[in-house]
């Protein structure tokens, strides 16, 4: 065989080999563009802040375009923390652009929609964001009632849960309703490690006790942050009520149908009722007035 066959011959042979890696690195390329890699979450959450400091509103934008959907759609937690990162920088930030506030309703919606996948005090937080963002944000093409009614339905919305669960015979400050520091197992030390007792019946018995031990704490730490939220949110909510419809003349009828749905209780609606009914008094606003 001439050296010009052998070549030719070796080539023919590559040709397999580089065609597959041609089309790896097309496959690759095409994963990178829709985002498929692997990612880096304290680099995705740092950068956020990042954007900010350097008020880089069209970097941030583009960068939670990104990440958000992709953590979405990976780990729930670590959407959510991107969310809130987000919700902060985008309503705490000056970036001298009011597009900022639009980004942040944009950010956030998705979340405050799907509240059940929201732990209570993430939601009052997400809801403090949006409607910080909301009173900046360019009206753009929503209409003014279906933006100030969705934005009431996210504050009662936090108001009913908080509401449910918070209980109000709950003592967070009586000891009985404490969790152990460690219990203990029927005759030992406390803190051992149940895998390290023989008899199943005894192991059984501890592993019970140790279960009932966390629920209690749980359940002091869920009643400690209803009662705080229950003294702080509540009255922003109705801050935030009493300031919307104090001049709308179908405030009246507006309110109770979103207490309705909502299914707040009758204590909250009646004082947000009163307390608008007095201030509108208060300002001479006739017309309001005879409306509530």
């Amino acid at each position: 065989m001439n050296k010009r066959h052998f070549f030719l011959s070796l080539a023919a042979g590559f040709l397999p080999v580089i065609a597959l890696a041609s089309k790896a690195v097309e496959a690759q390329g095409q994963k990178e563009s829709l985002g498929v890699p692997t990612r880096n979450f304290d680099t995705d959450f740092s950068q956020i802040r990042g954007f900010a400091k350097t008020k880089n509103l069209k970097g941030l934008e583009s960068h939670i375009s990104v990440v958000l959907p992709y953590w979405k759609s990976k780990d729930e937690s670590k959407y959510l923390s991107l969310v809130e990162e987000a919700g902060a920088v985008l309503t705490g930030f000056n970036f001298k652009d009011a597009r900022q506030y639009s980004i942040a309703k944009k950010s956030l919606e998705p979340a405050l929609l799907k509240p059940q996948n929201l732990p209570l005090s993430l939601e009052t937080t997400l809801v403090n964001f949006w409607a910080r963002a909301d009173v900046h944000a360019p009206q753009g093409t929503e209409k003014p009632d279906v933006r100030r009614k969705q934005t009431a339905k996210f504050w009662l919305h936090a108001v009913r849960r908080i509401e449910q669960t918070e209980i109000p015979t709950f003592d967070t400050g009586d000891v009985r309703n404490w969790p152990r520091l460690n219990v203990a197992p029927p005759g030992g030390i406390p803190g051992a490690d149940p895998k390290n007792i023989k008899d199943p019946k005894v192991r059984k018995q501890y592993e019970v006790a140790i279960a009932s031990n966390n629920n209690k704490a749980q359940k002091l730490e869920e009643q400690r942050e209803a009662k705080e939220l229950k003294q702080t949110f509540l009255p922003m909510a109705q801050a935030y009520l009493l300031q919307t419809y104090k001049a709308l003349p179908q405030s009246r009828a507006e309110l109770n149908q979103l207490f309705a749905e909502s299914k707040v209780s009758s204590t909250f609606s009646s004082q947000v009722l009163s307390r608008l009914r007095e201030q509108n008094q208060e300002h001479g606003q006739g017309s309001g007035a005879s409306n509530l």
